[in-house]
């Protein structure tokens, strides 16, 4: 088989494992993003490796495809009417949670042993969040309220 088509194969049998997780995950307590990272654990080059390196062909694409539909869905739901109610409320949380995990990081890293430069690399990096997988989240538990 040519490289093309086993890419081809790959990205179709993610597709049908991720299809396969969001049935069982409508059924357990467990969200669904728990389970795809569990499954993409065991499925990737750390477990099993049973994918071929799509890196070089695929994954740039598939990366910039999925930070544009998430950035489209979570746009949809801010209106103007929500940023002006909890605008300030989001800014401050916001502003907190980065600020207390860089600081919490960086000097866990340094006290730890490690040099200032890696304590600040590591303090910058753990501020990234997955605001998709925090939005599943909070739709498979049903949350509510004007805080969600």
């Amino acid at each position: 088989m040519t490289d093309l088509v086993l890419s081809y194969l790959a990205i179709g049998a993610i597709f049908l494992a991720g299809l396969v997780i969001n049935i069982l995950g409508r059924r357990t307590q467990l969200p669904r993003v728990t389970l795809l990272l569990l499954v993409g654990f065991v499925v990737g080059p750390s477990v099993l490796d049973l994918l071929p390196d799509l890196k070089e062909t695929w994954f740039q694409a598939a990366t910039d495809l999925a930070l544009m539909m998430i950035g489209f869905l979570l746009g949809g739901h801010l209106t103007r009417s929500t940023f002006r109610l909890y605008g300030r409320w989001v800014l401050l949380v916001s502003l907190s949670v980065v600020v207390l995990t860089a600081a919490t990081v960086t000097l866990a890293t340094w006290l730890a042993g490690g040099s200032l430069p890696l304590a600040l690399i590591l303090g910058a990096t753990a501020t990234a969040t997955a605001p998709a997988a925090v939005q599943d989240v909070v739709k498979e538990s049903h949350a509510g309220g004007p805080f969600t």
